[in-house]
């Protein structure tokens, strides 16, 4: 059975994911065993462990696509600057004929269009994180624990 790359990309996410809660929710427990066992903090600390095994989950989910958008984002600006420069330089040049730059202008504007719908589609993707949603995604998270 072939696995597609989207699938085995989501598996790998959620892998990492539960790497980190689960080291996360282990460091815990490490952390109360070193307490005395007279401290009230060691019971706190070993039944917040589960919790917070969730919780570095999610958050090392979050961090791993924030960071890849952020990464993506840099590469797209430097590349449309690279582009955009490329444009205003041969708009600039006098031998340039007019029907070239009539292209290049129509170009120009295609660039800008596709920059715009780009942030466009993003603020459209993005939604409201209600209740539902943080439950499903402990739900899952203590699915893969």
């Amino acid at each position: 059975m072939k696995v597609s790359s989207e699938a085995r990309e989501g598996r790998q996410k959620t892998i990492g994911a539960s790497a980190a809660g689960a080291g996360g929710g282990t460091l815990l427990i490490v952390l109360a065993n070193s307490i005395s066992v007279e401290s009230p903090w060691r019971s706190v600390l070993l039944y917040a462990a589960p919790s917070a095994s969730v919780l570095f989950s999610i958050l090392w989910l979050w961090l791993k696509v924030a960071v890849a958008n952020y990464v993506q984002d840099l590469q797209i600006r430097s590349l449309a600057r690279r582009a955009k420069e490329t444009l205003d330089q041969a708009l600039s040049n006098p031998n340039t004929s007019s029907k070239h730059k009539e292209a290049m202008r129509a170009r120009m504007e295609e660039l800008e269009v596709f920059l715009a719908d780009r942030h466009m589609g993003r603020i459209r993707s993005t939604k409201l994180i209600t209740v539902a949603d943080v439950v499903e995604a402990e739900k899952t998270a203590s699915k893969t624990e």
